[in-house]
């Protein structure tokens, strides 16, 4: 569920939370600079690229930017699994590429549930989650299985009635310690310890 263009007023509405202005958490300003707005250019930009048509390439249209950001993410987070829902296979390709020694699964799939065990321990996994009906039904499942270090990419908060719902949900969960409202996407790292922060990136 991402928007082909950038929307002027989105833009207009969101400036003062640009590059990190105003973020006192140290956690927070670094994925927000390093992750989120991170300029460089990854050894496979180029090849996931292709997975657009020229117009997107050459106009550097939203759908080639968000996928470039949910790889920078799985490069960040380095999960031992992603687990996606309704994902599309370009989705999936960004999120694979990001991070290649992390096993990609698609829910419900034979094996998901052994996906997020290292040595007996529950590690971290990224989950991916389109804004659809089901969606909190999904997180709902998998909920136990989020660790200390996991991450949830939720599309559509804002075009999506079933994932406005389950953000709003999130915001109220102790076990979330940082959730980035992108617009597009909510991004939300588990961490009990840290107290639940709510961002907004105008991005």
């Amino acid at each position: 569920m991402v928007r082909w263009v950038g929307t002027p007023w989105v833009w207009m509405a969101r400036v003062r939370h640009r590059c990190g202005y105003g973020v006192h958490s140290p956690f927070a300003f670094n994925f927000i600079t390093g992750v989120v707005y991170e300029r460089g250019t990854y050894y496979a930009y180029r090849q996931l690229d292709r997975l657009y048509g020229p117009m997107v390439r050459w106009l550097h249209l939203r759908p080639r930017k968000c996928g470039r950001l949910l790889f920078r993410l799985a490069n960040y987070v380095h999960p031992a699994a992603i687990v996606t829902w309704r994902a599309s296979d370009t989705v999936r390709a960004w999120l694979a590429g990001g991070c290649a020694g992390a096993r990609l699964v698609e829910w419900p799939a034979e094996g998901a549930g052994s996906a997020d065990r290292q040595g007996g321990e529950t590690a971290p996994l990224l989950l991916y989650l389109e804004g659809y009906s089901g969606a909190g039904a999904v997180y709902d499942s998998l909920r136990c299985r989020l660790s200390a270090g996991s991450v949830l990419v939720l599309s559509g908060i804002r075009r999506s009635a079933s994932a406005r719902r389950l953000w709003c949900r999130l915001q109220k969960d102790t076990n979330v310690g940082a959730m980035f409202d992108l617009y597009d996407y909510g991004i939300v790292f588990f961490e009990p310890l840290r107290n639940n922060q709510h961002y907004i990136i105008n991005f």
